[in-house]
């Protein structure tokens, strides 16, 4: 039976519902600390710094607050639907929004709508919120292949905008009381408006545009002289920089590194956390293990010991999933890098255990069996490689002291690889491992045949990848998809419209 909340515990609640309303009304700028306490009755004007700290403090409690039920709620929908049900999956990720929106006591979405008008940089924060609008898009994006980017995100985007609009202008006018449409009605009318809005074909000018993509210029606007051009461009770091710090903070748990020059604030901090991270091509579990891949592979110590416990903090990153990783590094790169990356795992998981208070325990993984023969283990291996490489090898042996492909695979099958439940896992750990360029090739045409990785999502990787190994590294990788992309799009016998590789679009490479 659990204990009645005190009253300590009703005012900081009442203080959190005053304060939602209000930042909704208002926006985050337009309220004060002083203004939110004296709205809730409290007789005390610091009532908020008591009970929380800061209006940052407070901002991060009215999300704790309500997206935990909001997300479960999601999960639990996704969880019953077919892989290929747009409309259920649409449903899935809306109608938790339009639920909370119909409670009376509720200024969470007309809340979030006021944060995403003025400082939508805010929401980049909320490390809970990113991985479902990610888990959303790489749905849309693989159930909407027929519409050729950039016309696709944009439409993605412009659709989950407009499904927190309407949802925010039912929740104000819940809120006012009145004659409503059913809620039944108006859930159902959403979801089938949006689902045609998502799914209809891209015309004849959308395809020519997104095709084009041409460079526009703010019309009227004179050029800008020289001063302006300086003083746009110090802004412009300016709110990258700060940007940036946020996602820092909310994917690396770590506060950015301060006077540091360029490099830090318009490098790192402006470009790598404050464009890259944030786009959603890739979900921030996928570039975990592609910066992983590229840290490890640079022998960069600090960037491993930092994303290392990052990924394990968050929770995107299993300790199991670590230890397979560091298996894998060892098969890619040899023992000393393999034996660096599981040491700083193991460092990151003793201070996590520290941290919650706990002992620390050994990772669950499968012990290497009594050692066999490749004859023996060659038949085993096989079905492993298809599912990894869409084909079993089929090189033959060039010497003793080159093992064959078969026998490879057979010493470094599922055993090592991180999550057998999340084969694109696999794919992003093994592309970012600098292998010879057949086993690139083979890696990339086997993401694409098996549905595993779009073509768009490769070169979000492969962009991911050249940020961290360096651009000409990611450009080979570049020109080796665009290589194999061309090769498959080419080939006789695969129907565009059944398979990912529809999604391919013109597999021709960049001019620059």
């Amino acid at each position: 039976m659990s204990a009645a909340p005190t009253s300590d515990h009703r005012h900081a609640q009442e203080l959190l519902a005053t304060a939602e309303r209000l930042f909704a009304e208002h926006g985050l700028e337009g309220v004060s600390l002083r203004q939110i306490a004296v709205e809730a009755g409290s007789a005390n004007n610091s009532a908020v710094q008591y009970h929380f700290g800061s209006k940052e403090a407070l901002i991060e409690a009215i999300f704790a607050f309500r997206l935990g039920q909001l997300l479960q709620r999601r999960a639990l929908l996704r969880a019953r639907l077919a892989e290929d049900d747009l409309r259920g999956r649409l449903e899935a990720h809306v109608v938790p929004l339009l639920e909370l929106a119909e409670s009376p006591d509720s200024s969470y979405v007309s809340f979030v709508e006021a944060i995403e008008r003025t400082d939508s940089t805010v929401l980049a924060e909320q490390r809970e919120v990113l991985r479902s609008q990610d888990e959303f898009l790489v749905d849309m994006r693989r159930l909407l292949h027929h519409i050729p980017e950039p016309a696709r995100s944009l439409r993605i985007a412009q659709a989950q905008v407009l499904c927190l609009h309407v949802a925010a202008e039912r929740e104000r006018a819940v809120r006012r009381g009145g004659d409503l449409v059913p809620f039944g009605l108006f859930v159902s009318g959403v979801v089938d408006g949006f689902t045609g809005f998502l799914a209809a074909p891209a015309s004849t000018e959308t395809v020519r545009h997104a095709a084009a993509q041409p460079l526009q210029c703010r019309p009227g606007r004179a050029a800008p002289t020289g001063k302006q051009m300086t003083d746009e461009s110090a802004e412009h770091l300016r709110t990258a920089a700060g940007r940036g710090a946020r996602v820092l903070r909310a994917h690396q748990h770590n506060a950015a590194p301060a006077g540091h020059g360029r490099y830090f604030s318009a490098g790192v901090i402006g470009f790598v956390f404050g464009e890259m991270w944030r786009r959603g091509v890739l979900a921030p579990r996928d570039r975990r293990w592609i910066t992983l891949c590229c840290v490890g592979a640079a022998d960069a110590a600090f960037p491993i010991e930092s994303h290392v416990w990052a990924a394990l903090n968050s929770g995107d990153i299993s300790w199991e999933s670590s230890t397979s990783s560091s298996c894998t590094s060892e098969r890619r790169w040899g023992w000393p890098k393999g034996s660096v990356m599981n040491m700083y795992g193991m460092k990151a998981q003793a201070k996590l255990a520290e941290k919650r208070g706990e002992t620390m325990q050994p990772a669950d993984f499968v012990r290497w069996t009594d050692p066999v023969d490749d004859a023996t283990r060659a038949p085993a291996a096989k079905p492993a490689t298809r599912g990894v490489r869409s084909a079993a090898p089929e090189r033959p042996p060039s010497s003793a002291a080159t093992p064959t492909s078969t026998s490879s695979t057979a010493r470094s099958g599922p055993r090592c690889l991180p999550d057998p439940a999340r084969p694109p896992d696999h794919q992003h750990l093994l592309l970012g491992c600098r292998a010879a360029d057949a086993e690139v090739r083979d890696h990339l045409r086997a993401a694409l045949e098996l549905a595993e990785l779009t073509y768009d999502e490769l070169q979000a990787l492969v962009e991911h990848y050249a940020v961290y190994v360096g651009w000409p590294l990611g450009r080979h990788l570049d020109d080796l998809l665009v290589e194999v992309a061309a090769q498959l799009r080419g080939r006789d016998g695969d129907p565009a419209e059944s398979t990912p590789i529809a999604d391919l679009g013109d597999a021709s490479p960049p001019p620059c």
